[in-house]
């Protein structure tokens, strides 16, 4: 695991709000491939689905301002 990718996962692993998905673990398949995150699956669907949604923009914004306030205060 390159070193990115591994200093990516310790980060994420260490982050516990409710607005974040958890972090489960990398999986490599092979090494001529880039390691995967795993995370646990969200019913909702993806990130993008769920910003197009127009009942929830505004509140799907809130959530994702307030994430990114939370990663940038994290002490990791």
């Amino acid at each position: 695991m390159n070193q990115l990718i591994h200093r990516e996962a310790i980060t994420h692993s260490q982050l516990d709000h409710p607005n974040i998905t958890p972090f489960l673990g990398v999986y490599r398949e092979n090494t001529h491939r880039p390691p995967m995150v795993v995370l646990p699956y969200i019913e909702r669907g993806s990130l993008g689905e769920v910003l197009l949604d127009t009942a929830i923009q505004s509140i799907g914004f809130v959530w994702i301002v307030r994430s990114i306030v939370y990663v940038s205060r994290a002490d990791c």
